[in-house]
């Protein structure tokens, strides 16, 4: 894992402790890293941090419309693919460690 994934994984875990609440334009933000280029490993590393904190509880988006709340790494996969159908982290190689 790289440095930059390392640290953003770190990140994310804390802020997940503090509160198991992300807003949608976290998820975005995220989404948009992934499919840029120059944005990948910050992308991966906060979805691994998220996959990490999935192991012990659910976490919460915060959208619009309300609240979803993604219990384990299958519904977080279908979460991101709502958003993207191309993203698939459950086949994804970088996320092979979690799936």
């Amino acid at each position: 894992m790289s440095y930059v994934q390392e640290q953003q994984k770190k990140l994310m875990i804390e802020r997940l402790q503090n509160n198991a609440e992300l807003l949608i334009e976290d998820i975005n933000d995220i989404i948009h890293a992934l499919q840029v280029a120059s944005g990948n490993a910050t992308g991966v590393g906060k979805i691994k941090g998220i996959l990490q904190y999935l192991e012990q509880m659910p976490i919460h988006i915060i959208t619009a419309n309300g609240e979803q709340v993604i219990k384990d790494k299958f519904e977080l996969s279908k979460f991101i693919q709502t958003l993207d159908k191309y993203i698939d982290i459950a086949i994804d190689r970088d996320f092979k460690d979690y799936f």
